[in-house]
């Protein structure tokens, strides 16, 4: 999902690697990050209030396919 999504590329061998494909993809993360480091709590509310299909989504979004 995260390949699909243009925040990570794999290379010939199935390494992954955090390589957004546009700045704009890029500065959301950096903003994500921010924001969880100063109101962790306010992040995972947001992640939690949304409908479980969306967690689920989101959750995907980390299983690495090799």
């Amino acid at each position: 999902m995260l390949e699909q999504v243009a925040l990570v590329q794999v290379d010939a061998n199935g390494v992954f690697r955090y390589r957004p494909a546009a700045p704009m993809l890029a500065e959301t993360v950096c903003n994500i990050v921010e924001l969880y480091a100063c109101k962790p709590l306010a992040v995972v509310k947001t992640i939690h209030a949304n409908q479980i299909g969306k967690i689920v989504t989101l959750a995907d979004a980390f299983r690495f396919k090799r």
